[in-house]
């Protein structure tokens, strides 16, 4: 399985080996920029519309929407035990979050623009 965004706002769970959409997982208010695997059940996607989502992909539902960047999430990256979020944004920063409970650890300053890609 293959999870994709897009510009429509959505987010696609493809089957590769039958070439078809499972799901469609509508939520964002913007189109959908990065989107990284949690689990085999879970996913984060960052959107346009500031925001990163916590979705369970199986259902096609939303169960977490974690908000504080102040412009368009470019890049998201989970790692780590405890998990948490590095995502990156057109605001120019990075914020680490704590994917359990939501919240914003914190905020990584620095750049002279747009966050484009995060890794870990």
């Amino acid at each position: 399985r293959v999870l994709s965004g897009s510009h429509d706002k959505t987010l696609k769970l493809w089957d590769i080996k039958a070439g078809k959409c499972l799901q469609t997982l509508q939520g964002h208010a913007g189109s959908v920029h990065a989107v990284a695997t949690i689990d085999d059940q879970h996913a984060i996607s960052g959107s346009y519309d500031k925001t990163l989502k916590v979705w369970d992909v199986d259902r096609a539902v939303c169960v977490k929407t974690l908000e504080g960047h102040d412009s368009a999430v470019n890049a998201v990256v989970v790692f780590g035990s405890p998990q948490q979020v590095a995502s990156g944004s057109s605001d120019k920063t990075l914020k680490i979050w704590n994917l359990r409970d939501g919240t914003c650890k914190c905020t990584l300053e620095g750049h002279v623009g747009q966050v484009c890609a995060v890794a870990a």
